[in-house]
């Protein structure tokens, strides 16, 4: 429904995955609900296995019956023998350590369990988008430009959604089925793709001269964005 929402259509124009990481890495921090929810559950087993204000609640005791046994495997904890505890995770609870190992939570503190400072760190390791054969420090320079504070929402969504080819030019739809050429339709015989739009397009290569002209001599246009 966030996606759907998000587009207005039932076509993504960005892999999902893209879409749930951060401004600063090229993305729109959508929220991942299905995360947030999985780490809500984990984190109140955990919260419950390794700490407990109130250690008669019946939450707390059936978490480290069932759980403890988890922890020894995964950072070789040790606990007192004498209590009892269950050797084989019950399907129920097999979700907590999965979510454990598939978001590399192994090493975090037992008062770091809630559900924002996971989610903070599930996302921090999130690596920045890539930008064609740019390095990716400056990979990472363009989308906080993207993402400047200074830029209104519409400023912000139109060069995104050039950088990460999700514009609705023709060739994006011809490979969707959604437009028979992919050729550009302003006399040109090159597909028009986001890069042809904004660099190669005559048209466009008469607007930015244009625009160069009038910030005075200090300004260099930049006839083309590959790299060498």
């Amino acid at each position: 429904m966030i996606f759907y929402f998000i587009w207005n259509s039932k076509m993504d124009r960005v892999k999902r995955e893209v879409m749930l990481k951060t401004h600063d890495k090229g993305a729109k921090g959508v929220s991942d609900i299905a995360t947030i929810m999985r780490g809500t559950v984990v984190c109140h087993c955990v919260r419950n296995t390794l700490k407990s204000e109130d250690e008669s609640l019946v939450g707390f005791l059936m978490a480290r019956f069932f759980l403890l046994p988890m922890w020894r495997r995964l950072v070789g904890a040790e606990w007192e023998s004498a209590v009892p505890y269950n050797w084989e995770i019950p399907w129920f609870y097999k979700e907590v350590e999965k979510f454990i190992k598939e978001h590399g939570l192994v090493a975090t503190a037992p008062m770091q369990w809630t559900p924002k400072i996971v989610q903070r760190q599930i996302r921090a390791r999130d690596t920045s988008e890539p930008i064609g054969a740019f390095p990716s420090a400056t990979a990472d320079h363009v989308w906080e430009n993207v993402a400047s504070k200074h830029l209104t929402n519409h400023h912000k969504d139109i060069p995104w959604m050039a950088l990460q080819g999700g514009l609705p030019v023709r060739s994006f739809m011809h490979a969707r089925g959604l437009n028979r050429y992919k050729s550009c339709p302003r006399g040109c015989t090159a597909d028009e793709t986001t890069y042809h739009l904004f660099w190669e397009f005559a048209y466009t290569q008469d607007l930015m001269k244009a625009y160069a002209r009038s910030l005075g001599p200090g300004y260099q246009h930049h006839a083309s964005l590959q790299t060498q």
